[in-house]
């Protein structure tokens, strides 16, 4: 049984994101979003500070169901799934990222790539303690305008570009080349 918590959560996240749809961000008011959800304005203070708090939420939620620690890195090959499994993640959630956009809060994405990238024990590094930054960086500026492209690009082009950059095309090619890379 989902307890009330999510359900609640669940009201007022998707009265948002209708609201959002047909009005700007800032043009939405929490009254509002009570209204649409069905719910009093303390509730929604119960589980909200602000409007920018369900974009935290949603996007902590959805990460939860993508659990990346369950991938442990020790191959290129793994790399290769960790990237591509963002991008399909990225591409399945194609809208909440277009009113994220939409809301001119793409920075929440940015810190919450950061973190994530802190987090990852492969990545973090005592002896370069900026590698998780760039990580984050890069695929935070390719997911944002391949967003903004409505997708245009097949996610391999796109994870192959994330994948050069952070290694490079030789061990690209020969992981591809490989029978390991089982999608």
């Amino acid at each position: 049984m989902i307890p009330s918590t999510e359900y609640t959560q669940h009201y007022i996240i998707t009265a948002f994101f209708q609201l959002l749809e047909k009005n700007s961000y800032n043009e939405i008011t929490i009254t509002e979003i009570c209204k649409r959800a069905g719910i009093g304005r303390a509730t929604f203070y119960r589980y909200f500070d602000n409007k920018e708090a369900i974009f935290k939420t949603y996007l902590e939620k959805q990460t939860k169901k993508y659990n990346t620690s369950k991938y442990i890195a020790s191959r290129y090959e793994d790399y290769y799934k960790i990237i591509y499994n963002i991008f399909s993640l990225l591409k399945a959630q194609s809208n909440f990222f277009k009113l994220l956009i939409k809301a001119h809060l793409e920075y929440l994405y940015l810190d919450f790539l950061n973190s994530s990238m802190k987090n990852t024990k492969e990545i973090n590094s005592i002896e370069n303690p900026y590698l998780h930054l760039a990580y984050a960086g890069a695929l935070y500026n390719v997911s944002i305008e391949w967003i903004k492209s409505d997708f245009k690009e097949p996610i391999e082009s796109i994870v192959k570009s994330i994948y050069i950059a952070v290694f490079t095309e030789d061990i690209y090619n020969k992981i591809k080349n490989s029978d390991n890379l089982l999608m």
